[in-house]
């Protein structure tokens, strides 16, 4: 997942900025969370995965989950967000590759709720 998220960020134009990953448990495995935003909570409910992050307003950064089957849906700021590889600025996106969650987040604050509903 590394060298995916490093293409990622150069996408963004953060390339050299350092990731920050979480991981936590979950029926029996193991979710990476990582961005290079701070990650200021991470946490699963039922099947949903919410992570808050920060990072500053008006810029677009990327969260990428991995370890885990195609999402059912994902929102951003409780917004769905489309499944697309088109990403556009300032818009949210995601796509699933191989157990591998990349979502486009526009920060319109200085904080985002990223929400993932995991498949069951």
């Amino acid at each position: 997942p590394t060298w995916h998220l490093q293409a990622l960020l150069r996408v963004i134009g953060a390339e050299g900025v350092e990731p920050n990953t979480r991981i936590i448990d979950h029926e029996g495995s193991r979710i990476h969370v990582t961005s290079v935003g701070e990650l200021q909570d991470v946490a699963i409910d039922g099947n949903t995965l919410r992570v808050q992050l920060a990072y500053p307003a008006g810029e677009d950064t990327v969260l990428m989950v991995s370890n885990i089957l195609l999402p059912e849906r994902v929102l951003v700021d409780g917004i769905e967000a489309p499944r697309s590889s088109q990403w556009e600025s300032g818009q949210a996106a995601w796509v699933w590759q191989q157990r591998i969650v990349p979502v486009r987040v526009p920060m319109r604050g200085p904080t985002a709720l990223v929400e993932i509903q995991l498949a069951p």
